[in-house]
């Protein structure tokens, strides 16, 4: 398969996201014709970022 330039900000939107949430690891992702798959673990707060307590809603 081919991704189309969509397909690619949404790659690029996965990949992106440790940048926005320090308690964000991503696993496997796969972007298919019309709709994506990815694996989010979500790690406990550091001691500098306790205040930052994001949820998978808000990360997705």
């Amino acid at each position: 398969m081919h991704v189309n330039p969509y397909g690619k900000i949404v790659d690029q939107c996965w990949l992106d996201l440790p940048n926005h949430y320090e308690n964000v690891q991503l696993g496997e992702h796969v972007v298919m014709p019309n709709h994506f798959h990815g694996i989010v673990m979500i790690t406990a707060p550091t001691a500098s970022n306790m205040k930052k307590r994001h949820g998978l809603p808000e990360i997705v």
